[in-house]
């Protein structure tokens, strides 16, 4: 039909200069026609495209969808009007609770079930969620035949840019999901699974490959089936083998479930060389893998391969290495703070000075490489890639040595608030080391409005014109691995087969593009009012911009572990991403750059606009001639009365001491409509830190480690060297789950935790629940990074803190085993924890519960 318009208009054209013009005008009314069929078309692409911009907000696209709707019914146009009736409905489905709503689009699009491609697989996930998967599995089994036919016909007639593609092959997929569902230990489900990807082994599509390993997955965890004879069991080899496999294969075809599949397939991958002898063949596999992927997808995993870098096989070490490497030579900038770290981090001389606290590291595996040994050989392997990179890199050797010294170097005077920078700092102009805040240091994955974005982007720095990149073919056999058959990814690619997530990915840049980097640092550095006296510096950077820096010194604290911390909080922001709740509430942690300098030095990227909970709360009470400082508590104890407890200064504190952080909201928030959105900020990051922390067991809560944004009321915790129950261990123990204490709760509101943050917590709690496999995988990852406190005794106890997390996971209140609870009841039973009177009053005195 396309093509046919375009040859009559390309007929009618010529007609138009020849024909007088008492037929002119016939020939116009014709070309128009013509022309405003290839003129809908370009425009439904184009508002696609622009669609793709959007944010993620799904009330902004239902409003888009719905006036888009509405034009196209208008200008009679019943193709284009489907189209986004069920795009519409679709949107209805995620996230509206008008049911009479969503029943009525649904029952409108059935009248246009002709016209709509993916009508029967929309209609499935609508049974899916109003009824149950039994009747949503019955439903595309029943309509099987009729969906291929359909899309066969569809396809060949009238296939245009903007029609979804694959949807017979997402109703079958879907069809499978449903019986995991229903009966997940029914062996028929392998055989489908099977038969399903042979016959899309030359699409190239990242979901089906990644949902199967998946599957394998969780059939592994339940246990071998007990209905099954000993010899018909799977061999725990063979499978291990083939899940490595399909998280990899899902790898070349996508990015969508990255975060997911690859530090699974290497979890997968190391422990079967922990325990297996013979892994020639998995480890070659792994070599040629990882390195035909795209740096982006390998830099997402960076801080996974540096902490199994001692690994017990010296093959996977080597792989480690090539990996590295090949995002060292690329983004050298970003690399070299890493790569220092691993260089001179045994040169540490406050380890000496912390043996009462930290004991030597013992206990290393005997084939372990030494941190600087798998530096230097790391420098030697970016040497001979290239020598131009490496020269780059060592160049930048100096400025962080002299930072590691000046975070060790004392302040002149024991009451000095400034000290002069070390003129070796001073004189620096350039460098090739990029500045060490979270946008540059932080991987980056393409966005769903990438494609728009990068083209333009290229479109203005390279040729000037726009370039479709088509992902590399992938050709493998599960019998190299296996012995058997199992292709899923070979022949050549088609359009048809290739994944929208996979377009245009060859070349996005895995850090960001034109990173500022180190042009010079400022004079002098303000030493911080606090017990290890840290300093405040300021480092210039090429565009002129002085960013703000805590240069930390702490012999008893562990940079590298605060740095991991900062890790898992950015993988529960991409949790909460994916869940429609907490991406409606806008739910997300504030990160920032932790640059571990040794073990126990580092930079911190400071954050701007922010005081702490301590600082404003104090505030107050000066204003109010409140004593609640902690000399005028300590006071108090000091003048205890013969008979008198702790406990009795408690309530005095608690009747005395009234809360003021809601009325500083108040008078720093004049106006109600900014006041209402500081206000829900502030509820909402307190209730993710809350439930994040009460997961992981974060401790050492006080006023300090508390900061609340000047602008925007939002909460952002610092220093979490006390994780994995570690508060618990102390001399006076942490009983509480998290700060939930009077300022914070009057700060909320009228409803106090019941209304606003109750909700939050449920939200976020479920989200973790819903994605405990990948915390418990990330965390275990705390347990073999040998840059991480040590010691056998610490690590024993890293494992034993894994188990609560796993129960609190699970919602067994207390890691106790008694039984699972609903995420209603655990947070319930949590934050009655948190606030219970018995609970504060046993809490350390420096803490301030009163706070």
């Amino acid at each position: 039909m396309k093509d046919l318009l375009h040859h009559e208009k390309d007929c009618i054209l010529p007609l138009l200069r020849k024909e007088p013009n008492k037929d002119k005008r016939k020939l116009e009314r014709l070309y128009l026609e013509c022309d405003l069929h290839a003129h809908f078309e370009r425009l439904l692409s184009w508002l696609e495209e622009r669609s793709q911009t959007i944010s993620s907000s799904t009330e902004s696209l239902r409003l888009i969808y719905f006036v888009r709707r509405a034009l196209f019914k208008i200008w009679d146009r019943e193709n284009e009007y489907s189209f986004y009736l069920m795009k519409l409905a679709r949107i209805y489905r995620k996230t509206s609770h008008d049911v009479l709503e969503v029943n009525r689009l649904y029952k409108e699009c059935e009248q246009y079930a002709h016209k709509i491609i993916d009508y029967e697989l929309e209609y499935a996930k609508y049974t899916l969620k109003t009824k149950n998967a039994h009747e949503a599995y019955q439903y595309l089994i029943l309509k099987s035949d009729a969906i291929k036919e359909k899309c066969d016909q569809l396809y060949k007639t009238t296939r245009i840019s903007w029609m979804p593609s694959r949807v017979y092959e997402k109703a079958m997929l879907l069809s499978i999901e449903l019986q995991i569902r229903i009966d997940p230990n029914n062996p028929q489900i392998l055989k489908r699974f099977d038969d399903f990807l042979k016959q899309m082994n030359k699409a190239q599509w990242e979901k089906p490959v990644f949902r199967y390993a998946q599957y394998l997955d969780e059939l592994d965890l339940k246990g071998p089936p007990i209905h099954l004879p000993k010899e018909e069991q799977p061999d725990p080899k063979k499978r291990a083998i083939q899940k490595i496999y399909y998280y990899v294969t899902s790898l070349k075809y996508g990015y969508k479930y990255i975060w997911q599949s690859f530090p699974r397939a290497l979890e997968l991958w190391f422990d079967f060389n922990d325990r297996e002898a013979d892994t020639e063949k998995i480890n070659t596999f792994m070599k040629q893998e990882l390195c035909k992927l795209e740096i982006f997808k390998l830099a997402s995993v960076l801080q996974i391969l540096l902490s199994r870098y001692a690994h017990n096989k010296e093959q996977v070490r080597e792989i480690i290495v090539l990996v590295l490497s090949k995002i060292a030579i690329q983004y050298p900038g970003q690399c070299a703070w890493w790569i220092f770290h691993f260089l001179h981090f045994d040169q540490d001389p406050t380890t000496a000075a912390a043996n009462g606290a930290r004991k030597p590291i013992v206990n290393q595996p005997k084939t372990a490489i030494a941190r600087h040994d798998f530096a230097k050989l790391l420098l030697t392997k970016i040497m001979g890639g290239n020598e131009v990179v490496w020269k780059k890199i060592m160049e930048c050797e100096k400025i962080f040595l002299e930072l590691k010294k000046l975070s060790e170097k004392a302040p002149p005077q024991q009451n000095a608030t400034t000290m002069e920078l070390p003129q070796s700092l001073q004189k620096i102009s350039s460098s090739s080391l990029v500045m060490p805040i979270e946008e540059n240091l932080s991987p980056q994955l393409p966005s769903q409005n990438f494609k728009l974005n990068f083209v333009q982007t290229s479109l203005l720095q390279t040729t000037g014109s726009i370039t479709k990149y088509q992902p590399q073919t992938f050709a493998l056999r599960t019998s190299t691995l296996l012995g058997g058959a199992g292709d899923i990814g070979d022949g050549a690619n088609t359009q048809d087969g290739v994944a929208q997530e996979t377009l245009d990915s060859k070349d996005f840049p895995a850090f960001k593009i034109k990173p500022v980097m180190i042009a010079g640092f400022l004079n002098e550095a303000t030493i911080m009012i606090s017990k290890e006296k840290p300093k405040k510096i300021g480092i210039i950077g090429t565009n002129k911009q002085v960013y703000n820096f805590l240069l930390k010194c702490d012999k008893y604290g562990d940079l590298r572990k605060e740095q991991r911390f900062i890790d898992f909080a950015v993988l529960c922001n991409k949790m909460l991403e994916n869940d429609s709740e907490a991406r409606k509430r806008n739910l997300r942690l504030r990160t920032y750059a932790i640059v571990p300098l040794s073990r126990s030095t580092g930079l911190i990227e400071w954050i701007q606009n922010t005081s702490t909970l301590k600082a404003i709360v104090g505030e107050q009470w000066k204003k109010q001639n409140i004593k609640g400082e902690m000399q005028d508590i300590k006071s108090r104890a000091v003048s205890l009365k013969q008979g008198e407890t702790h406990e009795a200064i408690w309530d005095k504190v608690k009747e005395e001491i009234k809360p003021v952080l809601g009325q500083w909201m108040a008078e720093h928030y004049p106006s109600p409509s900014i006041w209402y959105e500081a206000r829900l900020n502030f509820v909402r990051s307190t209730a993710i830190w809350s439930m994040i922390g009460y997961v992981i067991g974060l401790g050492d809560r006080h006023g300090d480690n508390i900061l609340i944004h000047q602008h925007t009321g939002e909460v952002t915790h610092v220093d979490f060297d006390c994780i994995f129950e570690k508060g618990a261990k102390l001399k006076i123990p942490e009983i509480v789950p998290f700060r939930l204490t009077q300022n914070i709760m009057d700060a909320f509101g009228l409803f106090k935790e019941k209304g606003v943050f109750l909700r939050n917590c449920e939200v976020v709690q479920r989200v973790l629940r819903k994605n405990s496999k990948n915390i418990v995988s990330f965390l275990d990852s705390f347990i073999h990074d040998p840059l991480i406190e040590s010691q056998q005794n610490i690590k024993v106890e890293i494992k034993q803190a894994l188990e609560v997390v796993k129960c609190k996971l699970h919602g067994q209140i207390k890691g106790e085993a008694s039984g699972n609870v609903t995420v209603e009841e655990q947070v319930e039973q949590v934050v009655l924890h948190a606030i219970n009177d018995e609970s504060l009053r046993k809490m350390y005195i420096g803490w301030m519960p009163w706070l």
